[in-house]
């Protein structure tokens, strides 16, 4: 996982809240789900290294600017008008690949479906940043382009952090999953009060452990019901932390 037990602990401590048994054992069913939650959330894995297999594209693209030069974008025809130019060859130059933040390409084969041509390394490269990540995931040729047809390329690759380094390059990662559970657990224990007793509580607790809400009927801001059928949700301010690092492509 991103975080540990120990870390939703020492936030509630710091927060005023001592930890029981009760707390520990709502964190430990709540906390797997909130981790997969962020993951499905950035649409990839975070943590690694772990080497992945995985064949592209997945579908055909049709964007005009995503095809070899030449055969893309516009032009001026015979009477001095710009004009789209048609796409007339079968080649993209980026993949996009779907796990983040992309460590080291091992192998690229073409020739699918089934693909075994190994191409030369020197034939591609990483959008890597400075520091040695990629994490647009972009795969660039530097000629020519990879084949559109489905399934024809299988690229070989590492990608993911270490948990040393999401503490202390990536802790936004960390800090996301300590705030998904302690609402997670706020929130499951508002739908057992009101389970129990009915009414919408100003505050619910488990022994020394306590959620307050601004006012009746009111959970995270949401309203009570909002809150009650959202407990499997992340909270809105954990999305926005997130938002810069999500795999878009990979989302759609």
């Amino acid at each position: 996982m991103l975080a540990l037990p120990q870390d939703v602990y020492d936030q509630a401590i710091a927060a005023g809240v001592k930890t029981t048994p009760q707390l520990q054992a709502l964190v430990s069913i709540l906390m797997p789900i909130c981790d997969r939650l962020i993951k499905d959330y950035v649409g990839y894995e975070i943590e690694g290294p772990v080497t992945y297999a995985e064949y592209h594209p997945t579908r055909i693209l049709t964007q005009s600017n995503q095809y070899d030069a030449g055969s893309a974008g516009f032009v001026l025809d015979g009477a001095g008008y710009v004009t789209p130019q048609t796409a007339t060859n079968t080649l993209a130059r980026t993949l996009i690949l779907n796990q983040l933040p992309v460590i080291s390409i091992v192998s690229v084969a073409e020739g699918g479906p089934n693909p075994t041509t190994i191409i030369p390394a020197t034939s591609y490269y990483l959008d890597v940043e400075s520091n040695g990540w990629c994490w647009d995931g972009m795969l660039h040729r530097y000629y020519g382009g990879w084949q559109r047809s489905i399934r024809s390329t299988l690229v070989t690759y590492t990608a993911g952090l270490t948990a040393a380094q999401i503490t202390t390059n990536f802790p936004i990662f960390k800090h996301a999953l300590v705030q998904a559970t302690l609402k997670a657990c706020g929130d499951a224990i508002a739908q057992i009060r009101y389970s129990q007793f009915g009414g919408q509580p100003q505050s619910v607790s488990i022994e020394d452990f306590s959620v307050s809400f601004a006012n009746a009927g009111q959970i995270g801001g949401t309203g009570f019901a909002a809150g009650a059928a959202n407990a499997s949700e992340l909270p809105v301010q954990v999305k926005v932390m997130l938002e810069k690092y999500r795999n878009l492509a990979n989302l759609m």
